[in-house]
């Protein structure tokens, strides 16, 4: 791998990413975009009004999933953004879908607060998330089935294979060889 110095790193702001991508890298604005909230609390809260306002500034909300591991937040993003941000599951909210998925049960889609399921192939060898009829059983509610954090060959082919949607990785070059791309 390449190395790189200290002082060609850098942090960018959130508005310089967007403006970027969305005004030179792809002015066709053909870019969608995963974007999680990691604070909890009042500093979670003001960062989803902070990014909120930037998704409608640069025109991304229908091309932009939000996530979240933080209960309050996502609590906070159905009460304050219903019907306006698209985000994904939470992790209560996985494992209920989880159960309904395994005891066949039919959902209503209109009590979900979630459009996406971002998810590792498991979970402590409890939870098998990797099948086909899971993902199925995801698209039957048009529920987008995305796993992360996938770093092998054999996964991402039996991902692929079985319907899922997006794989995140750390090696992007594995994962186009993979998929013979």
């Amino acid at each position: 791998a390449e190395e790189i110095a200290a002082n060609e790193i850098g942090i960018f702001a959130l508005e310089e990413i967007l403006t970027y991508v969305e005004e030179e890298a792809r002015p066709d604005h053909n870019m969608h975009y995963v974007i999680e909230i990691k604070d909890k609390g009042e500093r979670g809260k003001k960062s989803m009004d902070i990014l909120y306002d930037a998704m409608v500034a640069h025109g991304i909300l229908n091309r932009t999933i939000v996530g979240t591991f933080n209960g309050d937040i996502t609590n906070y993003i159905d009460k304050e953004y219903k019907g306006k941000v698209t985000r994904s599951a939470g992790i209560l909210e996985v494992v209920n879908f989880y159960y309904s998925f395994l005891w066949g049960v039919k959902l209503d889609v209109e009590k979900l607060g979630f459009r996406v399921l971002q998810i590792p192939t498991g979970l402590n060898g409890y939870f098998d998330f990797s099948t086909q009829a899971f993902i199925d059983y995801a698209h039957t509610y048009g529920i987008a089935v995305q796993y992360w954090t996938i770093n092998d060959a054999e996964t991402v082919k039996k991902l692929q294979s079985n319907g899922a949607d997006c794989i995140m990785t750390d090696n992007p070059a594995m994962a186009f060889e993979a998929l013979g791309r």
